[in-house]
């Protein structure tokens, strides 16, 4: 089973197996980077996957 299925499958949600996604892409940037760079690489990330997401949804 992949960790989307985990994270899908262990939740009742959508946004909930959201959350623990990106609760393991930030403790994998963490063990990397240390907390502090971890933080601002997400929420970079999360920037640049909602313009690419607007961009594949645009009309």
């Amino acid at each position: 089973m992949t960790l989307i299925q985990s994270a899908i499958c262990g939740t009742d949600h959508p946004a909930s197996a959201v959350i623990v996604l990106m609760s393991a892409a930030a403790s994998i940037l963490a063990q990397q980077f240390g907390e502090d760079e971890a933080g601002a690489l997400m929420l970079s990330m999360v920037g640049e996957a909602r313009a690419e997401w607007t961009k594949q949804h645009a009309n």
